[in-house]
């Protein structure tokens, strides 16, 4: 049985997905893999990329729309998906104090 590294693990999970291919696809992708807890790894590892994703794509916009300094792929990138989270509602609640009225 191979054993591979999380982190070669991640890598080409994260290459494929940067590549675009279809969410669909890729799931039924990872479900045929044979050994369990390699799926399981490759399940875990493509929905936390997909949720880092989300808030890297959230970030910069909310930040530009505020006329803040938008954050590089790079900063966000060495980001952890909780640090992504909690930036995500601070912007928000600014968007929401500047822009809508009571």
């Amino acid at each position: 049985m191979i054993q591979l590294p999380r982190e070669i693990l991640e890598c080409i999970i994260r290459d494929i997905l940067e590549a675009g291919v279809d969410k669909d696809a890729f799931d039924r992708w990872i479900l045929h893999i044979t050994q369990p807890e390699i799926q399981s790894s490759a399940m875990t590892i493509a929905q936390q990329l997909r949720q880092e994703g989300l808030w890297i794509g959230r970030i910069p916009v909310l930040e530009e729309f505020l006329n803040l300094p938008v954050s590089s792929r790079e900063v966000l990138d060495a980001r952890t998906v909780d640090e992504l989270e909690a930036a995500h509602p601070r912007l928000h609640a600014e968007y929401e104090m500047r822009f809508k009225r009571s």
